[in-house]
């Protein structure tokens, strides 16, 4: 289960999915498996919802002075099936506090988060 109770609320593992465009982040909602025939065996899947980007002119300047960037989460109805093997790492995805709903990525863990973290770069 990724999905657990902590204090009285839901708690959701964040993930970084390897997409056409590049790596994104996403919320895990759900693993689950599928066996359509022997020939093709397991196959292991996920739902999602991405964090999409805010852009950096609706965020707080002090945002820009020490390098965050900001998320929020996509609607319910964007949510989306991927495959697991899609998915590179977790992330710790931190809640601003100020802007409900809005998160950053903690890219301080290690040099991997931040180089991909490059994309996000304006």
């Amino acid at each position: 289960h990724t999905q657990s109770d902590f204090h009285g609320h839901s708690r959701f593992d964040s993930i970084m999915v390897d997409t056409v465009d590049g790596p994104a982040f996403g919320q895990l909602v759900f693993m689950f498996c599928l066996t359509p025939s022997q020939e093709i065996g397991r196959i292991q899947l996920a739902l999602i919802r991405y964090y999409t980007p805010i852009p950096q002119h609706s965020c707080p300047y002090s945002d820009k002075i020490v390098g965050f960037r900001r998320f929020k989460l996509s609607e319910e109805v964007s949510s989306t099936i991927i495959s697991l093997e899609s998915v590179i790492r977790g992330v710790l995805m931190v809640p601003t506090f100020s802007d409900s709903g809005t998160f950053f990525v903690n890219d301080l863990i290690d040099d991997d988060i931040f180089i991909r973290m490059k994309r996000y770069a304006t």
